[in-house]
C-alpha cells in the first residue's frame, strides 16, 4: 500500500514525463509544418505575444536577395507575436527549407519551461544546394492546457553551400558575433542529469 505522499511524487513524475513528451513533439512539429508549407500551423506553435528570433543568422547567412534586402533594410529578423511570425515564414518556401531536428533537453517549471535542440537545414539558395546546422534556444509556456513556444532564438554555427563543404567555407572563417543569452541556456546544458 502506498502513501498520499507517494502518490502525489509518483503522479508529478508522470504529469512531468507528460509534458516533456508535449514539448519534444511540438519542437519536433516545426520542421514537419516547414516541409508541409503550412505557415498558419507553424505559427501556431507558437504563444499569441510569441517572439521568433533569427538575428544571429544574419552575420553568417550567405549573401543572396533575401538575405541581402534583410541586410540594407538593418531588419535584425526578430518577429513579435503570432501574425508577425505567420508573415515572416512563407520566405522559407522560396528556399525549399528542410529541417532535422535532434537532440532535445528541456526543463519544465510548472507551466514553463526552457529547451534547446540542435537542428540541420538543407535548402536551395541561388539554385545550389545549401546546409546549415545550430541550435535552437527556446522558451515555452503552457496556455489553456497546451504547451507553445513563446519564444525561439536561432543560433547559427554554420550555413555554407555543399560545394565548399562546412570545414572549408568562408562563412566558417568569420567569427560569428556575440549571441544575447538569456540567462538559462548554459545552467541547463551544466544541470543535466540533477533533477528534471
Amino acid at each position: 500500500m502506498t502513501s498520499i505522499d507517494d502518490r502525489s511524487r509518483l503522479e508529478a513524475r508522470i504529469q512531468l514525463l507528460l509534458d516533456k513528451d508535449e514539448l519534444r513533439e511540438l519542437v519536433f512539429m516545426y520542421p514537419h509544418r516547414i516541409a508541409a508549407q503550412d505557415w498558419r500551423g507553424l505559427s501556431r506553435l507558437f504563444t499569441e505575444d510569441g517572439i521568433l528570433d533569427y538575428s544571429p543568422t544574419v552575420a553568417l547567412a550567405r549573401p543572396a536577395d533575401v538575405t541581402r534586402e534583410t541586410r540594407e533594410a538593418g531588419s535584425d529578423l526578430v518577429f513579435v507575436g503570432r501574425t508577425a511570425i505567420a508573415e515572416f515564414f512563407p520566405i522559407l518556401a522560396r528556399l525549399h527549407v528542410k529541417g532535422f531536428f535532434t537532440n532535445h533537453i528541456v526543463r519544465v517549471h510548472g507551466d514553463t519551461a526552457v529547451g534547446i535542440s540542435f537542428y540541420e537545414n538543407r535548402l536551395i539558395q541561388d539554385g545550389e544546394s545549401v546546409m546549415g546546422a545550430g541550435r535552437m534556444c527556446d522558451e515555452y509556456r503552457k496556455v489553456d492546457g497546451r504547451w507553445l513556444i513563446s519564444y525561439r532564438r536561432q543560433e547559427l554555427f554554420y550555413f555554407t553551400g555543399l560545394k565548399e563543404g562546412w570545414a572549408g567555407a568562408p562563412e566558417r572563417a568569420r567569427k560569428a558575433p556575440p549571441i544575447p543569452a538569456r540567462g538559462w541556456e548554459e545552467d541547463l546544458i551544466a544541470g543535466w542529469g540533477a533533477g528534471s
